[in-house]
């Protein structure tokens, strides 16, 4: 259930958007600098006016296809491989296991590097992955089926199969359909939580996320939704009398011959021919596998690269098998139109993304799932098709290899620039903003690529062709340049010039902030406002509890959060739904030296590195104190009105590299807002009412909206201070 440096693909393009900006991200639980297990994909979240902007300077442009080289399939297929060979090993893959389709022949189909790395076991073309979100694609094939034989339409409403389907939206509830749950147009954002949960049914699923507050009108904007699938399962489910495992087993799987695939992880790991999940790192840790019997139709899918060859072949023969359509050519047709615009030129289907390679249509769609990432994509005009099944969470490989297979199998188009070696990169980087359309874009330079970032969207890989012209990488349209050039106006800064069909749009950045307080002083103001330095050193201990009512997600949470000078601390939160039905908890403990992380969905973890850098920052008993010490690199980068007061803009680095910006009131000097990153995604916590503790103010109702839970409402209540505190709950056992 997911994508890179956009996620578009639900398999993280960016060696994030694992970004997974959607960005790194681990279970969408962690409100905190955690580590657990990966969400199902993270996607980007676009709102109207940015959906309206990037619109009208990244507008489709189908580029004509010049006529390609000739190519010499085993040239090309060497290449493929080569390419291959060299980012697994860069990107820290243990297995992979690709097939490539043309013409209707499997032309390659083979295993590299190992399924299981503790026992150097090799990686076959039968071996087992889970496919993740690419399995959407079998739930909307099986609606098509549904749609031939009068069961169903396209545009019923859900409730009309599931009763209790009720939007919270009375206007959305009236009017959805199920071509809207099927292309992510519902108005619900990411519901990933509840499948956290245990001993629940799909209907329990269904029931709360579609009581959630939505953030958008039906079809406003396009937000994945792996629960909308769920529910189109269900519908599948009551029309055809049978459960969707085996819908999917009798309608598609037996037909096709694909007899290694199943749909559950104890038939998975039984299997003679397995893979194990990695997490993607130098180490190659192994992840649990996530068991998503009760998400099934979202992403619970685990099959083979000869398996999943015979179904790219099926598709590419426009849903005929042996002569015989197992669905007519008017509703297979139905999945792969446009049904809504993610951006640019970038559309969804019903389960797949559609979009342009150099005046070619390409069809395609990712997995990310804990310790796996898939990629299935299509070529329909080149007849060229490829499954790349990898055993890492959201690798960025998969859509490596798929470029390199485009590249090498159909050929750059005559008119395709050359790519030229990047040459001063750290003069094109800042922040620029764009006034004809009020476009913010920042230009980052990340290991040896630039990327150019505009607000609130994916960043996208910026390609040097020559003279500081850069033209910029998918998901943008083609022929989207940026060409860099001195300020005319402070020459010493840099300048660009977007250029997209004949339009110009020149981008500027800000001159540098000044300001009119040092660090130190505002530091020494803001301790002195909360309390003073001397009455917050006298609290040794505490202890409160919270609760958080996730509105855009349709469940709460309760914690617990317990402190001790100078630097240990405990989070306890347990996940409810609304009706008070448990889900799920987890916990993160920090002694002072060692961290862990406890789950009621996933292993006990001790944390390293970063990861436990940042619970150690987090844990401090007051990081206003050491601020110098926690936070080496502080800057005032400028102000900026919050609820009406106007703040300091206070950026702050850790050693590891975690950052954390603090707004702090101009006039009152308290803290009044903060954003940080969180293992799923940045968070920003707005701070509405303080308590006077021992002399001390502490926050206890603040408005969070993190980038996987949603909007909604923190409320602190109980809170102890320099009273005895659990120590079992603090102790992390050797």
């Amino acid at each position: 259930m997911g994508r890179k440096a956009m996620c578009l693909h639900c398999g993280y393009f960016e060696a994030d958007f694992k970004e997974s900006d959607s960005m790194t991200v681990s279970c969408p639980t962690r409100l905190k600098s955690r580590t657990g297990p990966q969400p199902m994909d993270t996607v980007f979240n676009m709102s109207p006016l940015r959906a309206l902007a990037i619109s009208a300077i990244l507008l489709p442009f189908l580029a004509i296809a010049q006529d390609a080289p000739k190519i010499d399939q085993a040239t090309a297929l060497k290449n493929i491989e080569a390419d291959l060979a060299k980012n697994q090993k860069a990107i820290f893959v243990p297995g992979v296991s690709l097939a490539i389709i043309k013409d209707d022949k499997i032309i390659l189909m083979k295993g590299y590097g190992y399924k299981d790395v503790a026992h150097k076991k090799p990686v076959t073309p039968d071996t087992l992955f889970a496919i993740g979100s690419t399995s959407k694609a079998f739930t909307s094939m099986l609606m098509a089926m549904a749609v031939d034989e009068g069961k169903v339409s396209w545009k019923d409403s859900p409730k009309k199969y599931l009763p209790y389907f009720r939007m919270h939206d009375p206007e959305t509830d009236k009017q959805i359909t199920i071509n809207d749950i099927l292309s992510h147009r519902s108005g619900l954002p990411r519901t990933d939580f509840i499948m956290l949960g245990e001993n629940l049914t799909p209907e329990d699923l269904i029931w709360n996320v579609t009581r959630a507050t939505p953030t958008a009108k039906l079809g406003e904007k396009w937000q994945y939704q792996n629960i909308m699938f769920v529910a189109a399962g269900e519908i599948e489910k009551t029309v055809f009398g049978k459960s969707w495992t085996d819908l999917v087993q009798e309608r598609i799987l037996n037909p096709l011959g694909m007899k290694h695939t199943n749909m559950s992880v104890p038939q998975m790991i039984a299997d003679y021919d397995h893979s194990l999940g990695y997490d993607g790192s130098p180490q190659m840790n192994e992840l649990p596998m996530r068991d998503l019997a009760v998400a099934a139709p979202a992403g619970a899918i685990n099959s083979s690269a000869r398996d999943m060859a015979e179904w790219v072949r099926f598709l590419l023969r426009n849903g005929e098998l042996d002569g015989k359509s197992l669905v007519s050519k008017e509703n297979f047709d139905e999945i792969f139109k446009a049904h809504m615009t993610i951006v640019g030129d970038v559309k969804y289907g019903y389960g797949w993304m559609l979009h342009n390679w150099h005046g070619h249509k390409m069809i395609e769609h990712g997995g990310n799932i804990d310790g796996f990432n898939a990629q299935v994509a299509m070529m329909p005009d080149q007849h060229l098709g490829l499954v790349m099944l990898t055993n890492v969470s959201g690798s960025p490989l998969p859509n490596l290899t798929m470029e390199s297979v485009w590249k090498n199998l159909v050929g750059m188009p005559a008119d395709a620039e050359s790519v030229v070696a990047l040459k001063n990169p750290d003069q094109e980087v800042g922040s620029y903003t764009i006034d004809q359309i009020k476009l913010d874009i920042a230009v980052t330079h990340e290991g040896s690529k630039l990327f150019a970032k505009p607000a609130g969207q994916p960043k996208m890989e910026m390609i040097p062709v020559g003279d500081r012209r850069y033209k910029i990488g998918p998901p943008a349209p083609d022929k989207v340049y940026l060409v860099f050039s001195p300020d005319t106006d402070n020459p010493k800064q840099s300048q660009f010039t977007l250029e997209q069909s004949g339009m110009k749009f020149v981008g500027k950045q800000a001159k540098p902030y000044v300001p009119t307080i040092s660090v130190d002083d505002l530091m020494a103001k803001e301790i002195a406002a909360m309390g003073g330095a001397e009455n917050m050193a006298k609290i040794k201990t505490m202890s409160y509890r919270y609760a958080f009512d996730m509105e855009t997600q349709g469940l709460k949470i309760t914690g617990l959060t317990l402190r001790q000078a100078p630097n240990a601390g405990s989070d306890l939160s347990v996940y409810t739904t609304d009706s008070g039905r448990r889900i799920a908890w987890d916990m993160t403990t920090f002694d002072g030296t060692r961290a862990k992380v406890e789950a009621s969905y996933s292993p006990m973890t001790e944390l390293s590195g970063a990861s436990l850098d940042n619970v150690a920052t987090l844990s401090t008993m007051w990081q206003e104190l050491n601020w110098k010490t926690l936070f080496p690199t502080t800057s005032i980068t400028g102000t900026e009105k919050v609820n009406g007061d106007e703040a300091y803009v206070l950026s702050k680095k850790t050693k590891s590299g975690m950052s954390v910006t603090d707004y702090i009131s101009t006039t009152t000097f308290k803290l009044v807002k903060r954003t940080y990153a969180a293992d799923g995604g940045p968070v920003t916590d707005i701070y509405k009412e303080y308590k006077e503790i021992n002399g001390v103010l502490i926050p206890v109702t603040i408005i969070r909206d993190g980038a996987t839970t949603g909007k909604g409402t923190v409320t602190v209540t109980d809170i102890h201070v320099n009273e005895p505190l659990d120590q079992s709950m603090m102790t992390i056992r050797r």
